[in-house]
């Protein structure tokens, strides 16, 4: 038989994989409604006509996936899917160690180039979310740099990566926006490890009384003048931070 008539050949699906296709049909094509309670184990076991071990495996997959969501005493529910909740969860599969030093390379291609949209296509609401998000990352790390604490630190990281994701929501594409779902929590390790050593230089300025520049402020100016320029030399300083730190 060629290789050809071999693709042809229809293939059998096992019976559990038949129960997972078809549920997770019913959710795709609105038959089971976000927020709404699916029929029971008993009830998919009759309708499917296979035992509740089969229709228990394939709920627990969808569970998995972020489809269904089991309520104690209640029942089993269908929830409002989120690709990036999704993505945040599958994360830790393919994070690792050896892709932090990939993280700069992949910042100019996704991130710079998101900034070059934002400076087209940003509406006034989209900059002023960006200004809100700049003002509450300078908020926080002015009370850090005042009265140091964990917890700070953690806010301060987490401001810092969703400024660049609104970055990316500014520039009015989709793919910009999951492509930056996917490397998030790789981000968010990055700029753990980067504001650490960056707050340790704003303190020995601050020490001396030296101004530094902000360069969220800057990028931020840049979108609102449709300047991509001097966005693009700011967003270079933020991912090359030790430019700054040389200075």
């Amino acid at each position: 038989m060629s290789a050809f008539e071999e693709g042809m050949k229809v293939k059998r699906m096992p019976v559990n994989e038949q129960v997972f296709e078809n549920m997770k049909e019913a959710i795709k094509n609105g038959r089971w409604k976000a927020g709404e309670k699916i029929p029971s184990e008993i009830e998919l076991s009759s309708m499917f006509d296979v035992n509740r071990l089969t229709v228990r495996t394939a709920m627990q997959r969808l569970i998995g996936m972020g489809l269904l969501e089991t309520r104690v005493g209640d029942g089993t529910y269908v929830k409002e899917f989120s690709f990036g909740s999704y993505l945040e969860r599958a994360s830790e599969f393919y994070l690792g160690p050896e892709l932090l030093d990939k993280v700069c390379e992949f910042r100019y291609a996704i991130e710079i180039e998101a900034s070059r949209l934002a400076v087209v296509h940003a509406t006034e609401q989209d900059i002023r979310i960006l200004e809100d998000a700049c003002e509450k990352f300078e908020n926080l790390k002015r009370d850090y740099l005042e009265q140091p604490s964990e917890d700070t630190f953690k806010e301060i990281v987490k401001a810092d990566t969703d400024f660049h994701k609104k970055i990316c929501e500014a520039s009015h594409n989709d793919l910009f926006v999951y492509a930056f779902l996917m490397f998030q929590e790789l981000l968010n390790q990055y700029i753990h490890i980067v504001l650490q050593e960056r707050l340790e230089y704003w303190k020995k300025r601050k020490k001396k009384g030296e101004p530094w520049s902000d360069l969220h402020r800057v990028i931020c100016m840049a979108i609102r003048n449709h300047d991509f320029d001097a966005c693009k030399r700011a967003y270079t300083d933020v991912i090359d931070y030790k430019i700054d730190l040389e200075k």
